[in-house]
């Protein structure tokens, strides 16, 4: 009886003071989203396993790390080393090609491909439907989860699939389990045996027999190049770092031709403990996990203060009821249990916020293409257990804001204390540092939610200008060696100023790049696209010296690269006519033909990337096989009904996919920063609102406990506008004070989240719109209260009873 007294009790309050409670519900409920959010991805990204994965001691990844401190695949002739050290018992490699497939009468264009060692479902612990071969068997094959659901779920009984890359069929043994997909960032759909790794290059050595094995050319392309990420199991207490060591000072024994050796040739190997997959993409993800650390500690000091203070402005309206019920024998352990039942449907009402806010965030994410390569297309795991520990984390927090302005009233001396007695020195230093600290921590957060949020506009307005092209997607088979006329842009009837060819915009390949910069050799990895000779001036390329035009010994560099180039007291217009020597996979002789500003291929946030450009011509390794075509929207049907008939006449086996618009894509690429972008506006608004919330009710108790000072100085002439000028100049005193402590927090935490995110995070031109907000909330805060009392009648002023 008296529990469900002690609720009505609270739901009246709550009632009555809706717009207080509401807020204050929706920042827990933030703040509790959030607090499962990260107790759902931390455990995911402090020690990174695969859901299929048992925590194994003994079983470490190894991957290569590029100059750039980048992970990437390794070649297997590097691999090979590992069984020559006596800490390693077992090595097992994994092999990453793509092909096209032909499955269930469906083509599957472009699909990766594994092929994988015997042993590996033994290293890695792979559970069922792995079986391992009896003797003269072939290895099966097996369909990953997430291509069978694209199939449309076909019975795998009988069913077979045609890989293009070697021409041979296979009959399907299984689909692995779901967690499976949530292998390495490529998502292979096929995984293939071992042994026929060669297949799809036996006829690349002319004269070779075949029946021998593979030859010169195709073992090295086999085996030298890196495609594959090797798994070893280790000897107890092998120290990781040591082997690492000695596994990169043992010479490499490079396999067929020493042409095709592994072409970055300065790096080292890095052999994690565990099952590392995709360690780029964890760093990824660890970007973004800090950012919701930091919004989540102000969310959650924000919240505190306000509740704290609420609460101390409700005790301190009922400290006469309190102070009869200690003198009626109630003890302080029945006083705080019943402030605590007091909250349980602020905490009911957070709970609900927060599972339906953390339900939309965990959509949003798992939508998002790092989340699905990472975590698979399960999307973000979800742990009850964790869920568990974030409704006790909130109890918690709730019941320490709760208990703490009562455990500082629950004195007999203040309880009986006239309300309008002044609070102590002590009392005010402390309302005043909570207030700084508050407003600080508001300020902080509206920086930096409107630092992203021009960021983002900086974005929007730089991809716009790509909305009047549509990419189309060609795929030819056998191929294509660009003629003069694709080389300039043109197709048939059509004219350089409506087409242009390029490889995907989106993809660049990597090349390393050597040139003498100050007197010293200066090698780096760049991106490259290659194009036709009009593609940049087709886009609106802006370009900054020289020409835009690429030629066949001439090459187009983006101002982030020619910053790299530039010597002390050079300009950009003297880097046309510098000659560079870059692999493409052999070395090439280029001069800069004119430097042009950066152009988003990987989004907007990594425009920033030294990238070159060069002309379409026959490659390295045989005819384009792939191209981008570039157009007006209105051409794109007349365009692809001519590609279709020129295929025709040419024996191409031609297959076109539109890509869609060329801003709609890089808005997809952006989309994860965007996204947060979003999420740390509504955390800002929650967060200062909350601010100006706690300081309007702060003031609002103030003025209750002086209404009789207030009233005195009414009735000898002072007047209303006078006396909330007054109040006014106290609060941005407040103000004032707060925007040095928010300084020094900014300058404490911009280098570290700015490092943790890998770009700069705050911007000069958010310090003034932020600051602004705050001025218009504190003067909000302070003026609502002030006019809604002193629009009370003197009398009842003096009396105390304007309440």
């Amino acid at each position: 009886m008296h529990l469900l007294f002690t609720l009505k009790f609270s739901w009246r309050l709550w009632r009555g003071q809706r717009l207080q409670w509401s807020l204050l519900a929706l920042g827990l409920g933030c703040f509790s989203a959030l607090l499962l959010l990260l107790l759902q991805l931390g455990p995911q990204l402090r020690t990174p396993l695969p859901g299929w994965a048992q925590p194994a001691d003994l079983v470490a990844t190894v991957h290569r790390t590029d100059p750039q401190g980048r992970y990437q695949p390794v070649s297997h002739a590097e691999l090979y080393r590992l069984k020559h050290q006596p800490e390693v018992t077992a090595l097992a490699i994994a092999q990453f090609r793509s092909s096209e497939l032909r499955i269930a009468e469906q083509n599957i264009d472009r699909t990766k491909l594994v092929y994988y060692s015997e042993n590996l479902p033994a290293v890695l612990g792979l559970q069922a439907p792995f079986t391992r071969p009896e003797a003269g068997q072939a290895q099966p094959v097996y369909l990953s989860h997430w291509l069978w659901q694209l199939l449309g779920k076909p019975e795998v009984q009988g069913l077979d699939v045609l890989v293009r890359e070697n021409d041979k069929r296979y009959v399907i043994a299984a689909v692995l389990p779901p967690a499976l997909d949530r292998f390495s960032e490529k998502r292979p759909g096929l995984w293939l045996p071992w042994e026929d790794r060669f297949l799809s290059l036996m006829d690349i050595d002319e004269g070779h027999d075949t029946s021998k094995g593979p030859g010169p050319k195709a073992l090295a392309m086999t085996e030298n190049l890196p495609n594959s990420i090797g798994f070893i199991q280790h000897k107890a207490e092998v120290n990781l770092t040591a082997l690492a060591k000695n596994y990169d000072a043992t010479p490499v024994e490079w396999l067929g031709l020493q042409a095709f050796k592994m072409i970055e040739d300065k790096h080292q190997a890095d052999i994690i403990p565990g099952i590392e997959l995709f360690p780029e993409q964890r760093a990824d993800l660890l970007q973004q996990f800090w950012l919701l650390c930091c919004l989540t500690l102000l969310c959650g000091a924000v919240v505190a203060i306000n509740l704290v203070f609420c609460l101390i402005g409700q005790l301190v309206q009922r400290q006469h009821e309190m102070g009869m019920r200690q003198v009626l024998g109630a003890r302080s352990l029945q006083l705080s249990r019943q402030l605590a039942l007091e909250q349980l449907p602020l905490w009911c009402a957070a709970l609900a916020i927060g599972g339906l806010l953390y339900w939309q965030g965990a959509g949003l994410l798992a939508g998002l293409k790092v989340y699905q390569q990472y975590f698979g297309s399960a999307g973000v795991p979800f742990d009850w257990g964790y869920a568990a520990v974030a409704v006790l984390g909130l109890t918690v927090f709730l019941l320490l804001c709760s208990q703490l302005p009562l455990l500082w009233l629950l004195r007999r001396a203040r309880m009986f204390r006239n309300r309008q007695a002044q609070r102590n020195v002590l009392q005010q230093r402390l309302a005043l540092a909570q207030q700084v600290l508050q407003l600080s921590f508001a300020g902080l957060a509206l920086v930096l939610a409107l630092s992203l949020q021009f960021q983002l506009l900086q974005q929007e307005n730089t991809i716009s200008r790509w909305l009047p092209f549509e990419e189309i997607r060609l795929r030819l088979n056998p191929g294509i060696h660009p003629d003069a006329a694709l080389q300039r842009g043109e197709f048939g009837q059509y004219s350089a100023a409506q087409l242009a060819f390029a490889s995907e915009f989106t993809e660049p390949v990597e090349r390393k790049l050597s040139t003498t910069v100050n007197g010293h050799t200066l090698e780096l990895f760049v991106h490259s696209t290659e194009m036709s000779s009009n593609y940049l001036q087709f886009i609106g390329a802006d370009v900054i010296a020289g020409t835009a035009e690429t030629d066949s010994d001439g090459i187009v560099i983006n101002r982030a690269l020619a910053d790299r180039l530039l010597e002390p007291g050079q300009t950009y217009a003297d880097l046309p006519g510098t000659t560079l020597s870059y692999l493409a996979p052999f070395a090439v002789q280029t001069q800069i033909r004119g430097v042009i500003q950066n152009l988003p291929h990987r989004g907007v946030a990594a425009a920033s990337m030294p990238m070159m450009y060069t002309q379409l011509k026959v490659n390295g390794w045989g005819p384009h096989d792939v191209l981008t075509l570039i157009t007006n929207p209105k051409l794109v049907d007349e365009v692809t009904t001519a590609l279709e008939d020129w295929a025709d006449r040419q024996g191409q086996d031609l297959d076109i996919s539109y890509q869609g618009n060329l801003a709609k894509q890089l808005e997809q690429m952006n989309e994860p920063y965007w996204i947060f972008a979003r999420i740390s506006l509504l955390l800002a608004g929650v967060i200062s609102w909350l601010a100006a919330l706690s300081l309007y009710y702060q003031l609002k108790t103030q003025l209750l406990l002086e209404q009789s000072v207030l009233a005195t100085k009414l009735a000898v002439g002072a007047t209303v506008p006078g006396l909330i000028s007054r109040l006014c100049g106290h609060q941005l005193g407040l103000l004032l004070l707060s925007v040095p402590v928010c300084g020094l927090l900014l300058w404490g935490l911009s280098p570290w989240l700015s490092g943790k995110l890998g770009a700069s995070v705050f911007q000069h031109n958010a310090v003034l719109p932020a600051l602004a907000l705050l001025l218009g909330l504190v003067l909000l805060a302070t003026v609502l209260p002030a006019l809604r009392l002193l629009q009370k009648p003197i009398a009842l002023l003096l009396q105390g009873r304007a309440t």
